[in-house]
């Protein structure tokens, strides 16, 4: 679902997408990568407005301005604010990636008992990845259809967290689903009636069929589908989107 951090002892995370990684402190210094919402740094030091910084992602160090970042201590003190952030995020469109980033590193910093019983984080998380597959599931909707920038890198930065998404081959185009893994650690350990209705709900879209399938494991995964759906209550279920 989330890969885990390294041990770092203090992490920024990149709050503005196009934010240059330079090779020195300097605005005018070569730009070594490219970092968007969502990537993590480890913070080396200090160096006036920049931060001296390694990215594990690219390998390679590096300075960032500190207004581009979100700096965060990895240790239990982080958790509630990181949590704040998360739940924040889940209803915040485009910021998917930052979100997850956001819910990686709380999962890193907060105590085993906590994390065990953060439903509301796996609930944002799990939002935050199915909204992000169904972004790029719009702009792949026509057969040779092209992912702009910004959505292909905010998709690189889920899938270095482990964020798995898959796509379906359909006759439209593409379908990407989120496999669902938050969803299911959601029914799992959640007695919130809405938190438990959204993850049933994300975890069995028609839209994610594969139209290729036999019909035998079709049958299959509509018994399945009504078996997680009969687990919560339809009252609790979040306005058509």
């Amino acid at each position: 679902m989330v890969a885990a951090l390294p041990l770092a002892l203090v992490v920024a995370l990149v709050a503005e997408d196009q934010a240059a990684l330079r090779a020195a402190a300097r605005d005018s210094a070569p730009r070594q990568a490219e970092l968007w919402r969502g990537d993590w740094l480890e913070i080396r030091g200090r160096d006036g407005d920049f931060l001296q910084v390694y990215d594990h992602r690219r390998e390679r160090p590096g300075y960032v301005r500190t207004w581009q970042v979100r700096t965060y201590p990895v240790e239990a003190a982080s958790a509630p604010a990181l949590r704040t952030v998360v739940v924040f995020l889940r209803d915040a469109p485009g910021f998917e990636s930052l979100g997850l980033g956001a819910a990686a590193l709380f999962l890193k910093a907060a105590p085993a008992a906590e994390v065990a019983a953060a439903s509301d984080v796996y609930d944002a998380l799990g939002v935050m990845a199915d909204r992000l597959a169904r972004r790029a599931s719009r702009a792949r909707a026509r057969p040779g259809s092209q992912l702009d920038r910004t959505l292909s890198a905010h998709l690189e930065v889920a899938a270095s967290y482990g964020v798995r998404l898959v796509t379906l081959e359909t006759p439209g185009g593409q379908t990407v689903c989120y496999d669902g893994e938050a969803f299911r650690r959601v029914l799992a350990v959640s007695h919130d009636p809405a938190e438990r209705a959204r993850a049933a709900l994300g975890l069995t879209p028609l839209r994610c069929l594969d139209p290729h399938a036999a019909v035998a494991a079709v049958r299959a995964w509509n018994e399945w589908r009504r078996a997680v759906l009969d687990r919560v209550d339809p009252a609790a279920a979040p306005a058509p989107r």
